[in-house]
């Protein structure tokens, strides 16, 4: 009967979702249409307009920061709670996996026949794995924000993500100061390898294109709704019978299975993981993209990792040369600029624009085709 009741609810689910879609295509405009088709059309043909392997390792990079940033853009976007702790997040998501393949399915280097007799399919499985581990941190993580919310959160978060550096260094199964060195790519996908910049590429966009439809489901969704209202009004949210709390966990645990996931495919592209590569500086930089792009709109998350991790390559080539310090600096007055300018950040700040030159531009129009 329970088996009966959950498929019942899912059919709801999928009907809901499938109607909410079927709305979104019949009033998107001509604009956003081309959108749905330019975007994804431009990041598969991206490894060719780039060029350069090194190139393709700064977009994937992008990708693995947009793949975490579109759970934080659940979490801030939709709940209101900015994190400074994702960063954190997808460290914990990195060393599940790094642990997992190091100590038990590679150990030493060669396969381990037990726990995993396929390490092929045990490669992969370590994804789902450590997207459960990220999402019972960031569990436990939201289960505090029950009573503390506002500047009180935030100094929390990055409290948290300046300790994990700190535990990581002291527990030996994390490797300590070195960290964790891994030698193989992840496991080929029958004919498809993933042992170069350009295949891993399009590994990590199919994974950033996941994220922005799960992100999409949620945010269209009766559970999302039930976010914004408690974002809105949580006294009134409440109030009306909707647990608060038990809300809060589920997203904070959603949002840390995206970081989780990320994590994973960190590893993979950087070969190790370290402690400092996951503290508070580095949430803060999360942080930054996500305000830059945009919190509550599709293509923030991606816009902005892509602008900040393509930053330094784009200073160079203009014969900038910003050195590193220099460019947390230049990061820092970014922000200070989107939040006093673009305060909903650049993508529907661009929107905004687009839409009132359009809007000049055809009441113009009219004027001139009334005066003749």
């Amino acid at each position: 009967m329970q088996l009966t009741d959950l498929g019942k609810r899912l059919t709801r689910k999928a009907q809901d979702w499938q109607g909410a879609l079927q709305k979104d295509l019949a009033t998107t405009s001509w604009e956003q249409r081309i959108l749905l088709v330019a975007v994804p059309t431009l990041l598969i043909l991206a490894p060719w307009i780039l060029g350069s392997n090194r190139l393709i390792t700064v977009a994937n990079t992008a990708g693995i920061n947009a793949i975490a940033l579109y759970g934080l853009a659940l979490l801030y976007g939709q709940l209101g709670y900015l994190s400074l702790a994702h960063a954190a997040l997808l460290g914990v998501g990195a060393y599940t996996g790094g642990i997992l393949m190091d100590h038990i399915i590679f150990e030493g280097g060669a396969p381990v026949p037990e726990p995993f007799p396929n390490t092929d399919w045990a490669t992969w499985a370590v994804i789902p794995l450590a997207a459960i581990t990220a999402a019972i941190a960031a569990g436990l993580l939201g289960f505090t924000a029950r009573r503390v919310s506002g500047y009180h959160f935030v100094i929390l978060t990055f409290a948290f993500g300046a300790l994990l550096p700190i535990v990581l260094k002291n527990w030996w199964i994390s490797g300590r100061n070195e960290g964790i060195l891994l030698r193989d790519p992840p496991a080929p996908l029958g004919s498809l390898s993933f042992d170069e910049p350009r295949s891993f590429y399009f590994l990590v966009l199919a994974f950033v294109f996941l994220a922005m439809i799960v992100y999409y489901l949620i945010v269209r969704s009766s559970f999302g709704r039930t976010l914004r209202g408690i974002r809105e009004n949580e006294t009134l949210a409440g109030a009306v019978g909707i647990n608060t709390a038990s809300y809060k966990i589920a997203i904070f645990a959603i949002s840390g299975a995206f970081a989780g996931v990320a994590g994973v495919l960190f590893i993979h592209h950087f070969k190790s993981v370290n402690p400092p590569q996951f503290g508070g500086i580095e949430g803060v930089f999360f942080a930054l993209m996500l305000l830059l792009g945009g919190p509550r709109w599709l293509l923030g998350p991606l816009v902005g990792a892509v602008l900040i991790r393509f930053l330094p390559e784009i200073t160079e080539g203009i014969g900038l040369g910003i050195n590193p310090l220099q460019l947390q600096e230049v990061f820092g007055a970014l922000l200070i600029v989107v939040i006093l300018f673009l305060p909903g950040g650049l993508v529907p700040g661009v929107a905004l624009a687009y839409t009132r030159l359009k809007r000049v531009t055809l009441s113009r129009a009219g004027h001139l085709a009334i005066h003749r």
